[in-house]
């Protein structure tokens, strides 16, 4: 590392403050304080998705509200675009959070190989409850996270399994996945990636035959 004028550390623009990083990437390589560093970021993409996908329609909500109410355009126009700006980052912080806490705390799946794993919502008596979904070479896990009025657990072994299909929620967003069991019962969740999804279910559960 010595005589390196310029050195070049890639990070997530989602995950350390810049400063804070110098300070740190400083002190590991002991560097002296004059010392030019590059720092070069790139987007968590899982990040800006969360925010695009919430915070565009909460913004088109909240600007139709505010043209309802005052019938200023340019009001209404700004009201939206900043409503949406900060509903989606608060969004995906939080999702963020729930995704860090999650994988921290895997559950044990005794000896079962986990496959996918990844954010969702389960309809669950009429609640979009949020949590955390996981396939593994023997089951699909659901588990809430707390912030929810019916915290739960579903668990659902891949030989009651009959299907696992892309859905649409609410009839039109293409984000949904519907599980059907062996005893008619039809889970439904929401998801990232719904076809990546159905296909490793029904990958794994052909193994599992």
């Amino acid at each position: 590392m010595q005589g390196t004028a310029r050195r070049l550390f890639v990070v997530s623009a989602t995950s350390y403050a810049r400063r804070r990083l110098i300070r740190n990437v400083r002190r590991c390589y002991a560097l002296p304080v004059n010392e030019p560093i590059e720092i070069k970021l790139y987007y968590n993409m899982n990040f800006l998705s969360m925010a695009l996908r919430t915070g565009i329609p909460f913004g088109i909500f909240m600007g139709a509200f505010f043209w309802f109410f005052f019938g200023h355009r340019s009001i209404s126009i700004t009201s939206g675009v900043l409503a949406g700006v900060l509903f989606g980052i608060c969004m995906a912080l939080f999702a963020s959070y729930q995704r860090r806490r999650f994988q921290a705390e895997r559950p044990d799946f005794h000896g079962e190989e986990l496959i996918h794993e990844g954010p969702a919502n389960h309809f669950f008596h009429g609640e979009g409850v949020g949590g955390w979904l996981y396939l593994t070479t023997g089951r699909l896990l659901f588990r809430s996270h707390r912030v929810n009025l019916q915290p739960h657990e579903t668990d659902l072994p891949l030989t009651e399994i009959s299907t696992a299909t892309p859905s649409a929620t609410a009839g039109f967003i293409p984000n949904g996945l519907s599980i059907s069991t062996a005893s008619g019962a039809v889970e439904r969740f929401v998801v990232e990636g719904r076809k990546q999804w159905s296909d490793a279910i029904t990958n794994a559960k052909n193994r599992n035959a």
